[in-house]
């Protein structure tokens, strides 16, 4: 598996490709590029549901009229599973089932919790239509691994870039007798088709792998794959 964990920063978007930058917080940036294309990218998804809510409604309030939208979860390593529906339910117009969940609940490799299943739901003032392009890379982790299964779900929606990191379980943590920690999976985490993507990652429509030189002289060619895709 290659991981270059310099293929990516935000930096060289906003350097070299946002017309209009701004931030709504230190994990949530956003703008508009070419072609009246806009751009979000969120970092983090482990704050508090109300941050995202509120960053959405900004958001989509001042990206309502562009022709698209790239949403970019590079180098973002996770939080909390309800974050997807939180954003995602501006871009959704139906309640849709994305993610099957059980948790280990006894000694037994058949022991395990009542299956869950993960909805988005639409909320807000409107939701977003147009065409969407979900940017991706191996450092794409956790719950922005689940946010890329829902997501995967809405019609119109391309996921760019390279596979995702492939750990989306929930994990405990517990200490040997010398003192040592450890942390160990206590999840089955399902696509809505009872397909596990744990260890092996989400793979994207279209690959795009960046390079570290590129991003050092400026060039992010998986966003440029989104840009020329939706224009």
């Amino acid at each position: 598996m290659r991981v270059d964990r310099n293929d990516f920063k935000y930096q060289v978007v906003e350097d070299f490709y946002l017309l209009e930058n701004k931030e709504f917080s230190e994990i949530i940036h956003y703008g508009k590029l070419q072609d009246n294309i806009g751009y979000i990218h969120i970092s983090d998804m482990s704050h508090n549901q109300r941050h995202y809510k509120k960053a959405m409604t900004e958001i989509m309030d001042y990206l309502k009229d562009t022709k698209a939208i790239i949403i970019d979860v590079r180098q973002n390593g996770g939080g909390w599973d309800e974050t997807t529906k939180t954003i995602g339910g501006r871009f959704f117009t139906e309640k849709t089932n994305y993610l099957i969940v059980r948790k280990r609940n006894g000694p037994k490799h058949t022991d395990f919790t009542e299956a869950v299943t993960y909805y988005i739901e639409p909320y807000g003032d409107f939701q977003y239509t147009k065409p969407v392009a979900l940017l991706t890379h191996r450092e794409t982790g956790s719950a922005a691994e689940t946010f890329t299964l829902g997501m995967k779900r809405r019609i119109n929606l391309i996921q760019i870039g390279d596979t995702t990191a492939g750990g989306m379980s929930d994990a405990i943590m517990r200490e040997l007798p010398n003192g040592w920690l450890f942390q160990i999976s206590i999840g089955d985490y399902l696509d809505y088709n009872n397909v596990s993507w744990e260890s092996i990652g989400v793979p994207p429509d279209i690959v795009v792998q960046n390079d570290s030189v590129d991003i050092k002289n400026g060039i992010d060619k998986t966003l440029e794959t989104a840009i020329n895709y939706l224009k």
